[in-house]
């Protein structure tokens, strides 16, 4: 007999493709097990922007800026403290020397804009500005221009991570540079649609090895929130950052704090047909989709027949939990309002009396 496989081999079994490894699940506890045994630990890529700028050898030129991104997002983490007016606290991120902060943006934007003068257009710069700071990493607003002023895309963020790894155990499964990655891509696969009009920013490339993410920059300007995700119906997961970091123009900004709950659903068919159903319009859509998964279910040939059925299971175990919870609301109420007007009949009795009434 051959011996048992251990179940978790980091050495030889890390996955290679983390884009799929991250399509399937978060809130790891053992991403420091394998990412940094990877050559590249890159998901995503730069804004589509940026390589319509590139006039040929695109694919070596992607690779060239996602290294020059590497190169400053390595700067600022090893300068950081350089903008501190005293001793970090991590509870007073407002205690920076100004001056120095501008000072630290010049150098960044220099250092950057050498790196990338051969791969866009002459009289393309970029600039590098410092936008805010929190428990886990330093933001900067990331802006591509002419030599006139104009810019040539909106604005990017780049989030730049105090530490590659995580240090405190409690975090890690939520929080900072690997698990911040993970959600991003995980949710870029389930929303099924562009983050651009639901109530996330645009996320474009996570760097885990040199510890950075880039998004789209939340100001005036960024589309407006018209198809809000309801993750806790559609994935299983609710937001619960310590830091409970606020939405910015009604925007979401930050990957960590996101945690899975009971109704997470840990395989990638049986939530791909929950989608299904959850996505539609009305009941009696839902209802449709349901008896199309089932009779698909019933043909011998079908793969996945009892995944498919476990999605269906799982919708109608969830409406028959709100339709429990609706009847005993309604039933609460009735009794409310009974008590109400029994209160004030017992009030008029004692007022009036019995043959008064």
């Amino acid at each position: 007999m051959l011996g048992q496989i251990k179940f978790e081999n980091y050495e030889k079994c890390y996955p290679k493709r983390l884009k799929r490894f991250f399509q399937t699940n978060i809130n790891y506890f053992y991403y420091d097990k394998y990412i940094p045994k990877m050559d590249r630990a890159v998901v995503g890529n730069i804004p589509k922007e940026i390589i319509n700028l590139f006039t040929d050898n695109k694919p070596e030129k992607i690779k060239s800026f996602q290294e020059a991104l590497a190169d400053i997002a390595v700067y600022i983490r090893k300068n950081r403290h350089f903008m501190d007016k005293e001793k970090f606290d991590l509870f007073h991120f407002e205690m920076l020397d100004q001056k120095k902060v501008k000072e630290l943006d010049k150098k960044a934007t220099s250092r950057f804009n050498q790196k990338i003068k051969r791969l866009l257009p002459k009289g393309v710069q970029a600039e590098l500005s410092f936008a805010n700071n929190g428990g886990f990493a330093n933001v900067y607003k990331f802006s591509l221009k002419r030599k006139s002023g104009k810019k040539l895309m909106h604005d990017k963020a780049l989030k730049v991570f105090y530490n590659i790894e995580e240090p405190l155990l409690i975090n890690k499964p939520y929080h900072n540079n690997y698990a911040e990655a993970n959600f991003w891509i995980f949710l870029k696969k389930w929303a099924g649609h562009s983050l651009d009009n639901t109530q996330f920013t645009q996320h474009y490339i996570s760097d885990m090895k040199n510890g950075y993410y880039m998004t789209e920059f939340i100001d005036e300007y960024i589309p407006k929130t018209t198809k809000k995700l309801s993750l806790k119906k559609l994935l299983g997961i609710v937001f619960d950052d310590v830091l409970n970091n606020k939405p910015i123009n009604g925007k979401l900004y930050d990957g960590g704090g996101f945690k899975k709950i009971s109704t997470f659903i840990d395989d990638n068919v049986v939530r791909k047909n929950y989608k299904k159903i959850i996505n539609r319009n009305t009941e009696n859509e839902r209802r449709q989709v349901i008896a199309n998964l089932e009779k698909l279910a019933e043909n011998p040939k079908t793969p996945f027949k009892n995944k498919i059925l476990k999605a269906v299971q799982i919708y109608k175990i969830q409406q028959e939990k709100q339709f429990e919870k609706q009847k005993n609301s309604n039933k609460g109420f009735i009794e409310s309002v009974v008590g109400f007007f029994q209160n004030i009949q017992i009030r008029l009795i004692d007022y009036f009396g019995e043959k008064g009434l």
